[in-house]
Parts: structure tokens; sequence; C-alpha cells
């Protein structure tokens, strides 16, 4: 697994989702860190050597909204040939319910929809990917 800093997952993002595609414009305002999002508790080098607490076997890279929509995150998820493999993700938000959107690359369709509940929020993409996911915190 590859992990991505911001500036190569917004780039990874821009350049997957096709021109006029509603999640690329939005995407610059996903610049926040996502501190947390994948640490349950203590300090990141325990819970990344945790076993399944991401399990995906090509690139990943995070972003989280700022201000006021910083209940949302993007992801993108990269596949890599050949690597086969679990692909599941658990990440770690604050509690409430989510809905979870895969997105194609190159056609920006949508190909899959989760709702669930944190925490964790347990996410089980569709396919190989590579998929530009949305997560939005539900009223």
């Amino acid at each position: 697994m590859t992990f991505l800093d911001t500036s190569e997952t917004l780039a990874r993002i821009l350049e997957a989702l096709p021109p006029g595609h509603g999640l690329k414009e939005s995407a610059l305002g996903f610049t926040g860190p996502a501190n947390g999002l994948l640490q349950a508790k203590g300090d990141a080098k325990r819970v990344k050597e945790a076993p399944g607490w991401l399990s995906w076997p090509g690139e990943f890279g995070i972003l989280a909204a700022s201000g006021n929509q910083s209940d949302r995150y993007l992801l993108w998820l990269g596949s890599r040939a050949g690597m086969e493999g679990s692909r599941q993700l658990v990440l770690y938000p604050p509690p409430g319910r989510y809905r979870i959107e895969y997105w194609t690359e190159k056609e920006g369709r949508l190909t899959g929809v989760e709702i669930a509940t944190s925490s964790p929020l347990i996410l089980s993409p569709p396919g190989d990917g590579p998929y530009v996911v949305f997560i939005r915190r539900l009223a």
C-alpha cells in the first residue's frame, strides 16, 4: 500500500474525475488535515500496525473538508495491477451515520453507496478501483 500526502491525493482525485463533475469542483475545498480519521486511539504507528485497520492493495489518500463542512471526507483508492487481497477500510470519524459514495475513475460514475454508522466506520468498496470516495455525515 502506498500512502499519499494531501497534494498527491488532491491531484489524483482531480485527474480521475471528468470535467464538470460536481466532486471535482468541490474537491478544492477538501484540503484540511484528516488527523484522527485513521486513528482510533493512541499513536498512529500503533493503529497502522493493528490488523485490519486498512487493507487496500494500492494507493490510498484522504482529505478532510474544513470549517462548517468538517463532516465530509474525500478518499483516493488507487488500484495496483496484479494486487489481490482484502479490500476493506476501517476509519474513525466522529460518531454518527455516514453516506459513503464510490465514484469510478474517468467516467465519474456512481458505482456504489453504503450507509454506515461510526465508530469505527467500515467501508467495503465494490471492486478493485480505482475510486474517488465521498463520505458525508448524515443529519
